[in-house]
């Protein structure tokens, strides 16, 4: 299974759609920061990164970024007969296996260097450095209630903040995958994630797990940091079961 996931991940990599993702997503978050371009110097990094954050064209679309590289490759394989080919070397759940992983870890790349990059250019735009009084206005957030805004000046929040980019991002390509062992079509795996995350936003607004909330980590009604990675590394283990036990049902038919 190990050559499996290293053929996988290389494929990935290799990928110049992995590449056009990251830096359309770049863009569509960071779009927001060039309305103020000639105020930069006057806020934090935190303040910056707020502001994509809270109102880019990045956040609607999040769990699409997440999909769009990898998710797929079920579909792909599955239909094309390469699934066939794979079996003859590898065990169908060493396969099933391989395939859960692979793309949870390619949503989690691609989420990752997005929020990597945008924080990074963030703090090199900020004129200001962070003290107590430009993180007020966080005080109501998890970062402020677990006493996290006070370590490193506020860098441990930049650091957690790509974390939960990374469990974010092999969450919705989990779903994904899932949308494609059900229905093995790779365009149900770019419109399902999207559906389904849109109308979870719009359903359970005002809810903790609301996944634009569990996205920013920002929402004075998470309860803590410890419910927003339980909750979605649990819905990462549960797509992947489901995920897992309809690959296995598919390629023994």
């Amino acid at each position: 299974m190990i050559r499996l996931l290293q053929n996988d991940l290389k494929r990935f990599f290799n990928s110049p759609i992995l590449y056009i993702t990251v830096i359309c997503g770049i863009a569509f978050i960071l779009r927001p920061l060039m309305d103020i371009h000639g105020m930069w110097k006057l806020y934090t990094p935190m303040e910056l990164l707020a502001i994509p954050l809270a109102i880019s064209d990045f956040t609607p679309f999040a769990a699409l970024f997440c999909v769009f590289p990898f998710a797929d490759v079920f579909a792909r394989e599955y239909s094309s007969g390469y699934t066939l080919f794979i079996l003859t070397r590898k065990s169908s759940k060493q396969y099933a296996l391989g395939k859960c992983i692979s793309v949870a870890i390619s949503g989690g790349v691609v989420m990752g260097i997005i929020m990597t990059v945008t924080e990074i250019i963030c703090v090199c735009l900020a004129g200001t450095k962070e003290n107590v009084e430009t993180l007020s206005f966080l005080q109501n957030t998890i970062w402020a209630r677990e006493g996290l805004l006070s370590i490193w000046n506020g860098n441990l929040v930049l650091l957690l903040r790509v974390f939960i980019a990374v469990i974010f991002g092999a969450l919705w390509a989990s779903v994904g995958l899932l949308s494609s062992v059900i229905i093995p079509n790779r365009y149900t795996v770019f419109i399902v994630p999207l559906v389904v995350y849109q109308l979870l936003w719009f359903l359970l607004n005002g809810l903790p797990v609301n996944p634009v909330y569990l996205l920013r980590g920002d929402s004075a009604n998470i309860p803590s940091l410890e419910f927003l990675l339980l909750v979605q590394v649990g819905s990462i283990l549960l797509c992947s079961a489901v995920s897992y036990i309809g690959i296995l049902s598919r390629v023994r038919k």
